[in-house]
């Protein structure tokens, strides 16, 4: 790519990051680190036409990088791409084998990224390049969405949160085109459910919840129970996070929905809490007032089985 030459690294520096020594590749990439760090403060003299230069030289020599066998080289590698992709002018040419190689590291279990601290950083690129083009989700949309359920069942809580928290945003810009994913997407979130920090199955929830309306009708029915179990969950927080989002959904689902959603709700108005059961109260006055003839339905069947019982 024909450009100005770059501050960032000299020959010598590009040179360094394929030599057999690992302690030299090592300082070439913390030299470039550090330098890229007080260059990026300096839009005048680092100018996007320049950072595309640098990123073109870059590009493959990091690609490696991300597969070197130390730890602090494959992490530093990933660090320099998340900082220097903001500030190229146009990503799109560096896209495709970028993903290619985010993909190579994370999407497959076992993952064969090893270090869970590596693998958070291979997941923050990905988020940056989903941020900075839509052409990643575009024209990459599957490789994209084998990454993040692999990341959903990454050990790290950290990758699952995150992994959780991109695919909310996923839903926002490709939503439509989810549909035939949606089902594998849903079950690797549902298993942060039971996930022992609160925070992990608070994401995971709000992955479901926006998911679940771009995904088949069918795939309500598998995950209700999964999601049905956070009515009992040991979080006030949880359970009534899980009574707003069923709610959410009554009015954008077909009114096919409605009768298997309105349990889920009615379960927090015998909640322990004062709180809990006031918001599954109001929840189900609003959602009332929009199909006050399913929810007298869902009623009527929930009371004759408890008179049965």
């Amino acid at each position: 790519m024909a450009g100005p030459a770059s501050p960032l690294y000299t020959q010598r520096d590009l040179n360094c990051l394929s030599d057999p020594d690992r302690s030299t590749r090592k300082r070439a990439l913390e030299k470039i680190s550090k330098d890229l760090g007080s260059l990026a403060k300096k839009p005048a003299e680092f100018t996007p036409e320049i950072a595309e230069k640098s990123l073109d030289d870059l590009h493959k020599p990091l690609l490696k990088c991300m597969r070197d066998q130390a730890e602090k080289c494959r992490e530093i590698s990933v660090m320099i791409l998340a900082s220097l992709f903001p500030l190229v002018k146009d990503p799109a040419p560096f896209i495709a084998d970028t993903v290619a190689g985010i993909r190579e590291r994370l999407g497959s279990l076992p993952q064969s990224e090893e270090s869970e601290e590596v693998r958070l950083e291979v997941l923050k690129l990905l988020e940056v390049l989903l941020r900075l083009s839509p052409l990643t989700s575009r024209e990459h949309l599957n490789e994209v969405v084998v990454i993040l359920e692999m990341a959903c069942l990454d050990k790290f809580p950290e990758a699952k949160r995150l992994s959780a928290d991109m695919i909310v945003s996923l839903c926002a810009a490709e939503g439509p085109r989810l549909t035939e994913h949606a089902s594998a997407m849903i079950k690797a979130l549902s298993s942060n459910l039971a996930h022992q920090q609160q925070k992990i199955r608070l994401a995971g929830l709000r992955g479901i919840e926006a998911l679940i309306p771009h995904a088949e009708p069918a795939v309500l029915t598998e995950a209700l129970p999964l999601i049905s179990r956070l009515n009992i969950d040991r979080a006030h927080q949880l359970r009534e996070a899980v009574l707003r989002v069923v709610a959410g959904w009554l009015p954008v689902l077909p009114p096919s929905a409605t009768s298997k959603i309105l349990p889920t709700l009615l379960h927090g108005a015998a909640d322990e809490l004062e709180q809990v059961q006031v918001a599954s109260v109001e929840l189900m006055e609003r959602v009332g007032e929009v199909d006050a003839a399913a929810t007298a339905a869902v009623l009527s069947r929930l009371l004759l089985n408890v008179r049965v019982e």
